[in-house]
């Protein structure tokens, strides 16, 4: 073999590594889900809610952490301010064990008359 050619099967080689790793940290990447929902049970100290999906009406627990944000009318809110009975909507992934929000916007209430 030239010695060329040996350079040349060394860069195949380490390209093809390069693509392989990339595939599989693409494929090991969480995927993000968005729902809305109403809140129908909040455990702070858990730092988890509940929340039944308004097309299925089937009833998900998701957790929040110190990296989800929480807006209210456009601006940021705290988890303090959610309550039972609000609706939401809610960006989410499924990381490790847990559904985990990376996202939650309290949807104001509707107001008869207004669209």
């Amino acid at each position: 073999m030239k010695p060329n050619s040996t350079g040349r099967i060394v860069c195949i080689a380490l390209g093809l590594l390069t693509l392989g790793s990339a595939s599989l940290s693409a494929a090991e990447a969480p995927k993000q889900h968005s729902q809305r929902g109403t809140i129908t049970s909040l455990d702070p100290s858990a730092k988890s809610l509940v929340v039944s999906d308004s097309k299925d009406k089937v009833e998900h627990r998701l957790f929040w952490d110190d990296q989800t944000k929480f807006l209210l009318h456009g601006k940021s809110a705290l988890a303090a301010d959610l309550k039972v009975g609000e609706r939401v909507r809610l960006s989410h992934s499924d990381t490790g064990d847990l559904p985990s929000l990376l996202r939650v916007q309290i949807v104001p209430e509707r107001v008869a008359g207004q669209p």
